[in-house]
């Protein structure tokens, strides 16, 4: 129960109900692990659902849930510490920062079905801020300091680490607001209360550094800033390398075996999402790797697959599906192409798609763009094998 904004002692539970959006029933679903106050709730891929932050009498929840939405559902720990949570554009989610009242610097980065999350660097301690993924691959983090800090920060992820960003903006410690992506990049900040607990009838736009809807090519590599635009599945599985001996730094991603042949693990262009595209990559993966088109979860992608001595193939994954594009298959690469680095190349058009390697073409289908989403790459084979991905570049 809430009276006059607050919840009163000894009224929260720990139960969930469920929604048939259909025929508008509610029912009972599965019993939460932990009482919590004004925690937040995203949908996995599998259906399940993570439940994050929040507080009860005894301080701040420390770790997250995972619950399966459905009567008698079963629920488990996770290693995800954090108030505020966020999807980044690889499926993972990044929860950080203390619920109102209770101000932390700590957060993890938590990998699509994952339970073990991994930590990021400790931040300026803030109370309930809201997490917005931004188009840059970086993640802004506004509201809830009270000890005079800048309103904004923004998060790395790859590296883990937060930048302070010092605004002139005249309510400092701001919670309790709402923050929203808008088409163009840039984020609507709105009304919320100031320490005082005054309520505030203002908005504001936050405009960073934006990749933009009418950019036309992301250029990465792994020696400089450009490398955060790069969400990756797992941060446990991926490692930074930086240059040495006269070696370009570069990405190393290690494989999680799957099922059907496509990749475990992958990294994708955080950018604003693209239909039809052209990217190069420059890398080499002697365990074979995966071009990915239309990602738009990690269950929803198309990727065309290059394995050392089996044809080029093209696959679609929808859900628990995966199905081989009929009539699309390309040359065999021998494994010596794959053990060295090389220049991939994928347009994929109205015409269809078109790979080639060092400018020699090895697949051309007549298919076009399945639909709108982001592109990235990928290890296949075996666990542990690695992808070793030295330059990006994606041109719309």
């Amino acid at each position: 129960r809430v009276l006059d904004g607050i919840c009163e002692t000894g009224s929260e539970t720990q139960t969930t109900a469920i929604l048939d959006v259909d025929s508008g029933l509610l029912e009972l679903g599965p019993a939460l692990r932990f009482v919590r106050v004004e925690p937040q709730a995203f949908l996995e891929p599998d259906g399940t659902v993570i439940v994050v932050g929040g507080a009860n009498a005894g301080g701040p929840v420390l770790v997250a849930e995972r619950i399966e939405p459905r009567p008698g559902g079963m629920s488990e720990v996770l290693d995800g510490r954090g108030q505020a949570g966020v999807r980044l554009a690889s499926g993972a989610l990044v929860t950080a920062f203390g619920p109102p009242g209770i101000p932390s610097g700590e957060g993890t980065y938590l990998a699509p079905g994952g339970t073990v999350g991994v930590p990021l660097e400790s931040a300026r301690p803030r109370e309930a801020p809201t997490l917005t993924a931004l188009e840059s691959g970086r993640v802004l983090a506004y509201g809830g300091v009270n000890d005079g800090a800048p309103e904004a920060a923004l998060l790395a992820p790859l590296s883990g680490k937060w930048e302070s960003l010092a605004t002139n903006i005249p309510t400092a410690g701001r919670r309790d607001h709402a923050a929203t992506l808008l088409p163009d990049g840039s984020v609507l900040i709105l009304g919320g209360r100031n320490q005082a607990g005054d309520h505030l009838g203002d908005a504001l736009i936050f405009r960073p550094l934006l990749s933009g809807p009418q950019t036309s090519a992301i250029d990465i590599n792994f020696a400089d800033d450009s490398a955060e635009q790069i969400a990756v599945r797992d941060r446990s599985a991926a490692t930074l390398v930086p240059a040495m001996g006269g070696n370009p730094a570069f990405l190393r991603i290690q494989a999680r075996a799957t099922d059907e042949g496509v990749p475990g693990e992958w990294a994708v262009v955080a950018a604003p999402i693209f239909g039809g595209s052209d990217m190069s990559i420059t890398a080499l993966s002697p365990g074979g790797l995966a071009l990915i088109s239309a990602f738009e979860e990690p269950t929803t992608f198309r990727v065309t697959t290059i394995v050392a001595g089996s044809p080029i193939r093209v696959l679609e994954l929808s859900g628990n599906n995966v199905i081989a594009v009929s009539g699309c298959m390309g040359a065999v690469v021998p494994e010596t192409e794959l053990s060295k680095p090389g220049r991939w190349r994928q347009v994929i058009s109205a015409d269809g798609i078109e790979l080639s390697l060092n400018g020699r073409v090895q697949l051309q289908c007549p298919i076009p763009f399945k639909h709108q989403g982001r592109v990235g790459v990928g290890p296949l084979g075996d666990v542990g094998n690695e992808l070793n991905l030295f330059q990006i570049r994606v041109q719309r």
